[in-house]
């Protein structure tokens, strides 16, 4: 039977109706199916206690009319409030838990948002390195031609080769060097790619932290109103087990 179905029939059922699931008068609330009950809780709990508790309402005074009073003991009617009593408290400590494990789950947003906050300043400082070694290569890389250029010159001069196999052997020199130089800088604006796409993440964690924190402000309000209604179905349903056993009682005295 759904959750829905077993809270309804906490408020709705007679003090003095027999617990007996075959009987007609123990069928759930009206509006209420067991399947999509259990469904519903499962999705919003909150709202789906919000409309047991007014529906219970309704329920219960509609049954006390149209049910005759059927006598019980002392001990019956305290077993029963103490059944009532126990599966409102399982209850509220589902909600409690469901509570706790939003608040973990909160907690480790915050955790990876700040450790996030923590590396992408380090792929900065790794950006900003990475460059000036980039840097220093290029000048290194500019300084090596350079003078293998003037030797090359010197060379040619001192050997007699032409001036032409010399050229070539210079522009290929060079247009290696050109390249390696470019791959470097390629890899240079890759890692500042890195470093902006590290800021942006650290940006949505901490939207998803403030989102996350008011979602949890927003539950823990309904859980205490949800409360308050349990709490004011208990005591609707007390007061009711009290009047019928006031009214038994005064029956019994009479017919004696």
């Amino acid at each position: 039977m759904g959750l829905l179905t077993r809270l309804g029939s906490i408020f709705s059922r007679h003090p003095g109706a027999p617990a007996n699931p075959e009987a007609p008068d123990q069928a759930s609330p009206p509006g209420f199916d067991d399947a999509h009950d259990a469904e519903i809780v499962e999705e919003h709990p909150l709202e789906a206690l919000e409309e047991l508790a007014d529906a219970s309402v309704v329920t219960t005074r509609q049954v006390n009319l149209a049910r005759p009073l059927t006598r019980r003991t002392k001990q019956e009617w305290f077993d029963e409030l103490q059944r009532n009593h126990q599966e409102l408290t399982d209850l509220i400590r589902k909600f409690d838990s469901h509570l706790d494990r939003e608040a973990e789950r909160a907690d480790r947003i915050v955790r990876a948002a700040e450790a996030l906050d923590l590396v992408v300043p380090a792929i900065e400082r790794l950006a900003e390195r990475m460059g000036d070694r980039v840097d220093d290569a290029a000048t290194r890389i500019t300084e090596s031609v350079e003078v293998s250029s003037r030797r090359a010159e010197m060379h040619a001069s001192e050997s007699g080769k032409s001036l032409e196999e010399i050229t070539g052997h210079l522009r290929t020199s060079a247009s290696g060097q050109t390249e390696l130089v470019t791959r470097l800088a390629e890899f240079r604006q890759t890692m500042s790619d890195m470093a902006r796409a590290g800021s942006e993440s650290t940006r949505l964690l901490a939207e998803m932290s403030a989102r996350d924190t008011t979602r949890q402000e927003q539950l823990e309000k309904r859980i205490a109103s949800t409360r308050v209604w349990i709490i004011v179905g208990v005591c609707a349903a007390m007061a009711i087990g009290v009047s019928a056993i006031a009214v038994a009682v005064i029956a019994i005295t009479r017919t004696s």
